[in-house]
């Protein structure tokens, strides 16, 4: 029940977009209260493919 994680997730909301599975697990996560576990959630417009760059410039960041 308890972790010192950071978490990173993205979504893409363009066409074909996985943001409602990205909703879903960030939901699961929430609902079972992890202490220490810290959630930083980023939506981009753009299609699947083309959300690793603004994904990778998110986490950096938030880790840096």
């Amino acid at each position: 029940q308890t972790m010192n994680v950071t978490l990173v997730l993205t979504a893409a909301t363009g066409f074909q977009g996985n943001k409602s599975s990205v909703d879903n697990f960030y939901n699961l996560l929430r609902s079972r209260n992890y202490s220490g576990l810290t959630i930083y959630r980023y939506d981009y417009p753009v299609v699947h493919e083309a959300v690793a760059d603004p994904s990778f410039e998110s986490a950096v960041d938030v880790i840096f």
